[in-house]
């Protein structure tokens, strides 16, 4: 009995999240999806940069910048998962992410059209208004 219980929290709760999750745009889920791999893959999240990927130039001036600063500046530049979206008219998502360390800011990110990430530095507040926080993922 005390299974069967168990079992239907579980089962409850994973509903509950799959229909947050649902109730979001498709461009919202599908960019959030890309997104967040390209944080990863850039080395701006605690896992730090893929040893078999090559560093490439992302952000306005990093051609200033050595390999190894450009590792050491993105490192837990923001945390994994992205915190809040806003969808524009165009069908284009700006997310924020919340920086992995401190000072703790929010940056902008988005997916540009030919598929490469856009990460700003800012001092946005993460719980800006024109922002819907995101469920976890």
């Amino acid at each position: 009995m005390r299974n069967q219980f168990v079992l239907s929290c579980i089962l409850l709760l994973s509903a509950c999240v799959g229909f947050q999750e649902s109730n979001l745009p498709m461009e919202v889920i599908q960019q959030r999806e890309r997104i967040e791999e390209l944080v990863l893959r850039h080395g701006f999240t605690c896992a730090g940069h893929p040893s078999n990927e090559p560093v490439m130039l992302v952000r306005m001036m990093d051609n200033l910048f050595s390999r190894e600063k450009l590792l050491k500046l993105r490192k837990c530049a923001v945390e994994r998962s992205a915190h809040s979206y806003n969808l524009s008219e165009d069908g284009s998502v700006t997310f924020i992410f919340l920086r992995a360390k401190f000072p703790y800011l929010a940056h902008f990110a988005r997916v540009t059209k030919e598929g490469y990430l856009n990460i700003n530095e800012s001092y946005a507040d993460k719980d800006d208004p024109e922002f819907v926080k995101l469920p976890p993922n």
